[in-house]
């Protein structure tokens, strides 16, 4: 069965901050080394410092360790906590597998409790124990009906991820979702029908970028899975709908493996769904726009102009028989699979890209 993560108390560490004199409550800037965590007020005066009690591996990390820190008042005291992404390596070799963490600091910098995953699971026939590496951190804005932390945790070596809620005041987990595949990003919206989960990543035997939303709600899903894919010590639970991505044309002529959901923006339009084409440059995606006023309803495919920079560059050397005038993709962008609990597999299709639409008329009025 899934297992449960520990929360420890700051007296556990024995190790606290270092405040200055004008200390304020609440910290508005904070910088991780690999050893120690500096906050600053809002005029820019320093106001503690935090050293861990061994140094972080900040290569365990799929960024910056400062993009992993979150300041929010988590437990409704009027004072902001400090959240932070904190990997360590079990052993003192290199080779040592990472171990994903996550500490909350009070607004002082004091420790008020530290997160380790401590989950078991078993794919298939496989069973897996970690260590988990950390790949994402949320937590709800201020002034949210309900505070919610949530991190994405993957397995060091296999990559199937969790997505656990934090409690608060604890840090003790509760595993809501479990995904056959590294899942990059959480976020949640809130709508009319409810406040929901969202999370982004790539999905093994799906082989392609997937999105799953579960209404809040729920206390549980799993991605659907068949056979070694999927996992056995799960209890009952589906998300509300799972959406796998096509592959893109140049993630296909590159022979990249990964090709993730690594954005999620929930705006007025609806859910801008960032696809990653390239493992090595970020500046090369596509975007998905849904409306999701009622369910999920497909509204444009964008391309980024690093993609098509790069498309242009691989037609102007005869590497891809067409430009982007006369890109598949863009003329008959290709269906986005779509399941949910009643309908089970289902497509969803796209318009044809402004710019091959104008295309299309065009030659049709010329002909």
């Amino acid at each position: 069965m899934l297992g449960i993560g520990i929360g420890i108390l700051a007296d556990r560490r024995g190790h606290s901050a270092s405040p200055l004199k004008w200390s304020s409550p609440n910290p508005v800037r904070v910088s991780v080394s690999t050893d120690f965590v500096r906050a600053w007020d809002e005029s820019g005066r320093d106001l503690w410092s935090y050293h861990f009690p061994k140094p972080i591996d900040a290569t365990a990390m799929p960024g910056p360790l400062d993009n992993f820190v979150r300041i929010a008042d988590i437990n409704g005291d009027g004072k902001k906590e400090v959240l932070i992404a904190a990997p360590t390596r079990i052993g003192y070799s290199p080779d040592d597998p990472p171990q994903g963490e996550v500490d909350c600091l009070s607004s002082d910098g004091k420790l008020l409790w530290s997160y380790v995953p401590r989950t078991t699971m078993r794919i298939g026939d496989n069973e897996l124990r970690g260590p988990w590496r950390l790949f994402d951190l949320y937590v709800s804005p201020d002034g949210a009906s309900r505070i919610r932390i949530f991190a994405a945790v993957a397995h060091y070596r296999w990559g199937n991820s969790l997505v656990v809620e934090l409690d608060p005041m604890t840090g003790r987990d509760t595993v809501r979702l479990v995904n056959n595949g590294v899942i990059w990003k959480v976020t949640e919206m809130t709508i009319p029908s409810g406040t929901y989960l969202l999370a982004g990543g790539f999905n093994s035997e799906h082989d392609g970028g997937v999105l799953a939303i579960m209404n809040e709600n729920r206390p549980f899903a799993a991605s659907p899975q068949t056979g070694r894919y999927r996992c056995t010590s799960c209890p009952d639970g589906t998300p509300d709908f799972f959406l796998v991505f096509p592959r893109s044309e140049l993630n296909q002529w590159h022979k990249i493996y990964e090709d993730p959901v690594r954005g999620i923006n929930v705006n007025s339009e609806g859910i801008a769904v960032t696809k990653h084409a390239l493992k090595s440059d970020p500046s090369v995606y596509v975007v998905y726009l849904f409306n999701v006023t009622d369910g999920i309803r497909p509204i444009s495919v964008r391309f980024d102009s690093g993609y098509d920079m790069l498309h242009q560059e691989l037609s102007a050397a005869h590497k891809l028989k067409h430009d982007l005038q006369h890109c598949p993709e863009r003329l008959q962008p290709r269906p986005v699979r779509l399941w949910t609990p009643a309908s089970g597999w289902t497509e969803l299709t796209f318009p044809a890209t402004v710019l091959a639409a104008q295309t299309a008329a065009a030659a049709a009025e010329y002909r």
